[in-house]
């Protein structure tokens, strides 16, 4: 079992990324507490833990009983439960290193069980559970492709403006939406090459200026020939300490031109 992070875009559930979901313990060990219970290695435990109590309390008696026979002065006697009292701290010691050996077994055993039955806490609202065959093709596409959905769909993403060129006019179109394609002639805007971007900057500008009216047009054109009159100032001056004799004449000319070209994009 895995758990599949998703982001909602649009309608689409877009993986953002995977992680082991949460087992919830209590609810796991009250699922497997009969098959511990039924479990071979528990039962060997309980009995080992019984003989130890019983041989405990036998070590106990021949240890009084020494005592007893030691305060009676009874040497033969004394020997007799020393014997035992030894015997039963062997059988004891014996009956511990195989509760020892069999610990790490019952432990492995529960650790199986647990891991086979366990029970994970619901997944939260961006979150969903999948089973490990789900997971392993979910991961392969999400590793190879920019957007997956967590039904393993591959989700075009073509939002972004566009241009495109509709008998000699640019038009923009924005895709905002995922898998939404555009059309074949259509380009990307950050596509659009140097001569493109011109024309359509030139098409911006046009309208905006047919957008004015007649007096904003007189006061931006104006403006424009302002700077033109001052660029012409400073080629004369160059052409001057050039000493070309036709500056003044290449000067007004320049002027004369740009002035022209201005008239014909305000249209006065």
């Amino acid at each position: 079992m895995k758990k599949v992070l998703f982001i909602e875009i649009d309608e689409f559930k877009i993986i953002s990324g995977f992680a082991d979901p949460i087992v919830d313990p209590e609810a796991t060990k009250h699922k497997i507490k009969d098959a511990i219970s039924e479990s071979e290695e528990l039962k060997q435990l309980k009995n080992l833990k019984k003989e130890r109590e019983r041989y405990t309390d036998l070590w106990i008696q021949a240890e009084k009983a020494y005592l007893l026979a030691k305060k009676q002065g009874n040497k033969e006697k004394m020997a007799c439960y020393l014997e035992k009292y030894e015997d039963r701290k062997a059988d004891i010691e014996q009956i511990n290193q195989q509760i020892q050996d069999l610990k790490p077994i019952f432990k492995q055993t529960y650790s199986d069980l647990f891991d086979k039955n366990a029970i994970y806490f619901e997944p939260s609202k961006y979150e969903v559970h999948v089973e490990d065959s789900v997971y392993e093709n979910l991961k392969s596409l999400f590793e190879t492709n920019s957007l997956v959905d967590i039904d393993g769909n591959v989700i075009n993403d073509y939002r972004g403006v566009y241009a495109y060129n509709n008998a000699g006019t640019w038009e923009k179109h924005i895709i905002s939406r995922l898998n939404e394609e555009p059309d074949v002639d259509w380009i990307r805007r950050d596509d659009l090459t140097e001569s493109q971007t011109l024309e359509v900057l030139e098409q911006k500008e046009s309208i905006r200026i047919d957008g004015l009216t007649a007096q904003e047009k007189t006061f931006e054109s104006d403006r424009l020939k302002e700077d033109v009159l001052e660029k012409s100032y400073v080629m004369r001056s160059k052409l001057e300490i050039l000493s070309d004799p036709d500056a003044l004449t290449k000067a007004q000319q320049y002027y004369t031109d740009e002035c022209a070209a201005i008239d014909a994009r305000y249209g006065i």
